[in-house]
């Protein structure tokens, strides 16, 4: 009830019933000071029709704006509440129930003013059963949520039953069908669902839907294709209270068909799943894109998997051959990133340092080894320590000739300016590892020595070698200095 303005007394405003049997409460509604509002509550005691309105006689010095208020009673309407859904499977668990009230005009739940109970009743005792078959609405609630009924599934119904409630002095109601069927088992894959040829695919289990297994279920497995694929188990386990089984693995033997894998229980639906083996794919990881060739050695993998890239592992040994695109040969050793091991580099030199010893003691015992000498040619030489530190080899640096990149012998330079014959080159152990051309070395060292003997006239020298030998020792140094190579042979 609202005022037109506020007073500084309270104000009571006297109600008057049409017929006071459907709806009680207070006579009157107290408006307190400073207020514009009062309040009442009203309930409803009997099924009937009752008009609200303020007595005028009792309340003079107003006048009333609006109609009075009509309040329609009707039947209470009683009905379950929370229930299994429609479908449902024979496995499926024990489901609490309950009943709730609501108005039948609009449908609203509303909380009651005393206890009611309510009678629950299964319309097919096979299909379902209830334990207590009635539940309390305590006074203040709309639901029996302290005081549930409990529903057990009882047998194979895909017609469905229903839960009927009823109450005194309220209209019965029904839930929805409840259907019960068989339970299926369901045959679960391991990701990615596809397996290579030569790999396995695990984390495979089979399961059961609807809820948990009352006991121990033993469930067959069987493949059809024996040429494609294997199992690692032919039976699993679902035990007392669990709803899957173990893992199992799928191992691919064959590639490019479709096998299908059966799951079989007592008293439960077999499952049927389709396994597609495919060719299996190598993956290569760990490898950055870019390195320097001053960088360590660095560790690779490579995996086996999907097409699809996702890792699997085989079930058997895999060989695989791993060959860079890029081959570099250096000093006899293929390596695919093209820089010898240390280890090996050490070799190179100790076979190199011997090779030299081995020439220089055939030069030796030949009369040729290495002396004072006027010539420009062994002025523009170095010496070099060889494995002994007593002895020296007198050698000279070159450009590497084209073809000892590929292990081919190494043809003697030639000296186009006089037509010379060429100087013999020392081979390392890359292009001459078993030291076959040491003789012709010989052969060529003492034919230049010869042809440069100091004894010979000054314009023979020169017109034959082209070199002045009256300048000076720096001049004639200066004038036929040559580049050294850094990858050239060694020249005697």
């Amino acid at each position: 009830m609202q005022l037109p303005y506020v007073r500084p007394d309270t104000f009571t405003v006297s109600l008057a019933h049409t017929r006071a049997g459907p709806v009680r409460g207070p006579a009157s509604i107290r408006v307190p000071a400073g207020q514009i509002y009062g309040y009442i509550d009203l309930v409803a005691d009997s099924i009937g029709l009752d008009t609200l309105r303020i007595d005028t006689t009792l309340t003079p010095g107003y006048v009333i704006s609006g109609a009075p208020a009509v309040y329609r009673v009707d039947s209470l309407h009683v009905r379950p509440f929370q229930y299994p859904g429609t479908t449902n499977y024979t496995i499926g668990t024990p489901y609490p129930v309950t009943a709730a009230v609501y108005d039948s005009a609009d449908g609203q739940s509303r909380p009651l003013i005393a206890p009611l109970r309510v009678n629950l009743v299964s319309t097919n005792t096979a299909t379902f059963t209830l334990d207590s078959a009635a539940v309390t609405i305590d006074s203040g609630q709309y639901y029996s949520v302290n005081h549930p009924d409990t529903l057990r599934f009882r047998g194979v119904d895909s017609a469905g039953a229903r839960i009927l409630a009823s109450a005194p002095s309220a209209l019965p109601d029904s839930s929805n069908l409840i259907k019960v069927f068989p339970t299926p088992l369901a045959i679960e894959l391991g990701y990615p669902y596809t397996v290579g040829r030569g790999l396995k695919l695990k984390n495979n289990y089979v399961y059961v839907v609807g809820g948990l297994v009352p006991d121990t279920v033993k469930i067959a497995l069987r493949r059809f294709d024996h040429t494609l694929d294997t199992l690692t188990a032919d039976t699993v386990v679902i035990n007392k209270g669990q709803s899957s089984s173990g893992y199992f693995e799928v191992w691919a033997l064959d590639s490019s068909r479709t096998d299908s894998i059966v799951a079989t229980a007592a008293g439960y639906v077999r499952s049927k799943v389709s396994v597609t083996s495919e060719a299996a794919s190598l993956l290569q990881g760990g490898l950055p894109a870019t390195r320097l060739t001053t960088d360590l050695p660095y560790l690779t993998y490579v995996y086996t998997g999907t097409r699809s890239r996702y890792q699997l592992n085989p079930f058997a040994p895999i060989s695989i051959n791993v060959v860079s695109t890029y081959r570099h040969r250096r000093c006899g050793h293929e390596s695919q990133l093209g820089t010898a091991p240390r280890p090996l580099r050490r070799q190179r030199d100790r076979a190199a340092a011997l090779l030299r010893t081995r020439v220089r003691a055939r030069l030796d015992a030949a009369g040729l080894g290495d002396r004072p000498d006027t010539a420009s040619h062994d002025r523009q030489s170095e010496r070099r320590p060889g494995p002994d530190p007593a002895e020296s080899v007198r050698v000279r640096r070159q450009p590497r000739h084209r073809h000892a990149a590929r292990g081919a012998p190494v043809p003697q330079r030639q000296h186009a300016a006089a037509g010379r014959p060429g100087v013999p080159v020392v081979r390392g152990f890359c292009d001459d590892p078993a030291g076959a051309n040491e003789q012709q070395h010989v052969r060529d060292h003492r034919e230049f020595r010869e042809q440069r003997r100091p004894d010979r006239p000054r314009d023979r020298l020169q017109s034959e070698h082209g070199h002045d030998l009256g300048r000076s020792a720096a001049a004639r140094r200066a004038n036929d200095r040559e580049p050294v190579g850094r990858s050239g042979a060694a020249e005697l």
